[in-house]
């Protein structure tokens, strides 16, 4: 998203472009290009805060932009002034028909930097961003899975291999910690005439 958000003030031609994502009743700032974005990722902002852009276009699902942002009473004046913005442009993130966060695109030099066709523009940018978040997200699950697959197969070939219990069940435990993404695992043998187990 730091790549899209990049490429976003470049087809904009503006200094700085941020993304808010929706966590829970807040908005924390996942990702960035500009002036700001040390101070910008990890920021949280309540959904309901009146005085912030970000919030608003994530309640109304629709784009908004502010000309002359400075002397506005809907944008969060600390923010512009940490962000050095004159104008700004935000579109939320839209995902089966779900708001998930909110593109920014702010302007450091001109005041009147957007117009009613930015809007439009910004819509489809937020969309392409959104079908890459889904991208990352199915190619991370594909791994997973992949992964999964390759630790239930390498298992097998050991139980296939020996008919040696302790290492059969020593592989096994391997291969759980593997697709369970755990640090250790144990299994035990039970002996019903003694009533014991061992490790």
């Amino acid at each position: 998203l730091d790549l899209i958000s990049k490429a976003s003030t470049e087809v904009f031609g503006v200094s700085s472009a941020f993304v808010w994502m929706l966590e829970g009743e807040e908005l924390v700032g996942f990702a960035g290009h500009g002036k700001g974005r040390e101070q910008f990722l990890g920021r949280r902002l309540a959904l309901s805060d009146p005085e912030s852009l970000g919030p608003r276009i994530v309640r109304e699902a629709s784009p908004i932009y502010v000309n002359r942002a400075r002397s506005s009473p809907i944008v969060n004046q600390t923010l512009l002034q940490l962000f050095d913005a004159q104008s700004i442009l935000g579109v939320p993130l839209i995902r089966a028909g779900r708001v998930e966060g909110a593109l920014m695109l702010l302007e450091a030099q001109n005041p009147e930097r957007f117009r009613d066709q930015d809007l439009e523009t910004g819509m489809v940018l937020g969309t392409q961003m959104t079908l890459a978040m889904e991208s990352a997200q199915h190619l991370h699950q594909d791994r997973r899975r992949l992964q999964q697959l390759t630790a239930l197969i390498q298992a097998s070939t050991v139980i296939s291999s020996t008919l040696d219990l302790d290492t059969i069940l020593t592989r096994i435990a391997e291969e759980m910690c593997t697709i369970m993404d755990a640090t250790s695992a144990y299994i035990c043998t039970y002996d019903p005439e003694s009533r014991t187990s061992t490790v």
